[in-house]
């Protein structure tokens, strides 16, 4: 009362004009009926800042998005619209108990202005929008299918590859994880028999404990790959001279997580 009083010694008595009364009365006073509206108001209210608040820190992170420059002023001005809508909330609540309706009219009077504003600007503008948004509906779709040929094609490659050559893959330590047909006719074996089993089963006993064969696979942990004719055991441990080349295989986070075997 003390601020309203002040406010009204000044150049906008008018309004602050307390030549009214609250609109409690209007209520006749009861308790149930002001408490439901002021409550009721109050969190339409809240809701309305918390969308204003949230359209600008929406605002704020794409502004710098080239392909929604054009488009701020929507969140701006949808902002400010919701926010004036929110502060008339909050003069209902006030003019319960205190009967500042000039004040309460001018805040209706901002809140008129912006959404008239907003509105037309919006209508004008949405021709341009429609447009706009059937442009980016269409390049998402034309990236979408050149993102799927583009993995049609891999997919074929990988086929292509995985039908002419014998490729196993291994975990960083050694352990055969996988290992395609045509590696398991040549060597013969089933899968269940070379899964789980540590490359050092197909090579020679004495290359097993070798600096050679433990250089080998470090070369490899530190991403470098190996290539040459290699000879390997079978599983009746007849030898198989390979032309291969071990492949170090980044994860997503940029570390080695395996190695792919490739061998004619």
């Amino acid at each position: 009362m003390g601020a309203i009083g002040l406010a009204g010694s000044g150049p906008l008595s008018s309004l602050f004009s307390s030549d009214y009364l609250p609109h409690r009365y209007c209520y006749l006073a009861q308790p149930g009926l002001v408490w439901t509206n002021a409550v009721a108001d109050a969190l339409i209210a809240i809701s309305y800042v918390s969308l204003f608040a949230c359209l600008f820190w929406l605002a704020a992170k794409v502004r710098h998005a080239a392909v929604l420059q054009p488009y701020l002023w929507i969140f701006i001005g949808f902002g400010l619209f919701i926010l004036a809508c929110g502060v008339t909330h909050g003069m209902e609540i006030v003019t319960i108990w205190w009967p500042v309706y000039p004040l309460s009219a001018a805040f209706k009077i901002l809140c008129a202005a912006i959404s008239v504003s907003t509105a037309v600007m919006f209508a004008k503008a949405t021709p341009t929008l429609a447009g706009s948004v059937l442009l980016v509906i269409d390049s998402l779709a034309r990236e979408r299918q050149e993102t799927e040929t583009e993995a049609a094609h891999y997919q074929a490659q990988i086929e292509a590859i995985n039908r002419s050559q014998l490729i196993v893959e291994f975990d960083m330590d050694g352990t055969i994880i996988k290992a395609n047909d045509n590696y398991l006719r040549t060597f013969g074996y089933q899968a269940v028999e070379v899964i789980g089993k540590h490359h050092s089963s197909f090579v020679r006993e004495e290359y097993k404990h070798s600096a050679e064969y433990e250089k080998f696979w470090n070369e490899l942990r530190t991403g470098h790959y190996q290539a040459g004719l290699f000879r390997r055991m079978d599983k009746q441990g007849n030898p198989v001279w390979i032309e291969a080349s071990y492949n170090p295989i980044l994860g997503p986070d940029g570390v080695h997580t395996k190695v792919g075997r490739f061998s004619s």
